[in-house]
């Protein structure tokens, strides 16, 4: 876990096992699905330079592609309001990913493969779809004529001084990238080809602990994109629960009274990140426990209890500071 506070300082810290040898904040953990948020600011930063419009069609800047609706729109796409069937729910998806590891998936391939009919006719409904940031990954490899890495690198990663977030399995690094505990005795390493490979778009990014935080941080709260931009990365959406709303590649949720933006992500690790946009520091999670997403939510609510009431305090006393008898350190 990882929290970049209000004040600029950061705190990380790293507990458990991978094997036999000790977690440690230096290793690289799955983001999961936390990887659409990167999509949709380069998207956003595109729509910013005047090179695409978000209300652009997604056939005039790719290929048509088999069970993918003509007139589909990249903020559907973003919003999971297309009616794009997810290919990570495909009954044949999981025995062509675990039945040989060491194979490489291309976009393309999932999209030729593991992709259905759709759910329902665009922008009429709402559902979570993996295939739908595969889709953007493409549009972004179009306008910007490179690899989505590489955009990613020059566009993210190098500017916001993220030295430790990868696209696994098409960048290349030298730290160790952690496995999963399938269950309490059984530790699976990391030569899983097959299944980070076709996350790529919809959830490829790996990372430490601290360069997450960091990268929720300064995306979060506007460092990359226009007062624009962030105002309509976070615009309407589809209410998801009760207090969380689902937006362009982000998640708005109201705790406490306080608003944060994030989003989640599960491979077979489990990650959460927020940023709280009135407190103005966010936090990260991640967990290596396969099928418990449930465990870094859970920690998550917790953190923010307290960060909630260290940031409180600290704003009462930097209030106070102008008095000449008040010192404080923190």
């Amino acid at each position: 876990a990882s929290v970049v506070f209000s004040d600029g300082s950061i705190w990380t810290a790293a507990d458990g096992r991978h094997g036999t040898q000790p977690l440690t904040v230096d290793h690289l953990y799955d983001m999961g699905s936390n990887t659409k948020s990167m999509v949709s600011a380069v998207l956003l930063q595109l729509e910013e330079e005047g090179a695409l419009t978000l209300d652009d069609t997604l056939f005039t800047y790719i290929n048509p592609t088999p069970n993918v609706s003509y007139g589909i729109t990249l903020k559907q796409l973003l919003e999971h309001r297309s009616g794009v069937f997810s290919y990570t729910n495909h009954p044949n998806f999981g025995n062509a990913i675990f039945s040989d590891e060491t194979k490489f998936w291309h976009p393309d391939s999932i999209l030729n493969q593991f992709v259905a009919t759709p759910h329902f006719p665009a922008g009429t409904d709402y559902r979570y779809s993996n295939t739908g940031y595969i889709l953007l990954g493409k549009v972004v490899e179009a306008i910007e004529n490179k690899p989505l890495h590489a955009v990613l690198r020059t566009r993210l990663f190098d500017p916001m001084g993220l030295d430790h977030m990868y696209i696994d399995q098409y960048d290349s690094y030298w730290q160790t990238k952690i496995g999963s505990w399938i269950d309490p005795t059984t530790y699976y390493g990391d030569n899983f080809i097959s299944f980070m490979s076709s996350a790529w778009a919809a959830g490829g990014a790996v990372c430490t602990p601290k360069d997450f935080a960091l990268y929720a941080h300064k995306l979060l709260r506007g460092d990359v994109l226009s007062p624009a931009s962030m105002a309509k990365i976070q615009a309407g959406g589809t209410q998801v629960a009760s207090s969380t709303t689902y937006c362009l590649g982000i998640m708005k949720s109201i705790y406490r009274g306080n608003t944060y933006l994030g989003h989640g992500g599960t491979t077979l690790q489990n990650s959460e990140m927020e940023y709280c946009v009135d407190l103005d520091y966010s936090l990260t999670v991640m967990n290596i426990d396969d099928g418990f997403s449930s465990e870094p939510s859970r920690m998550k609510f917790k953190m923010k209890d307290v960060i909630e009431y260290i940031e409180s305090v600290h704003d009462n006393v930097v209030r106070d500071s102008d008095a000449p008898q008040t010192s404080v350190a923190f």
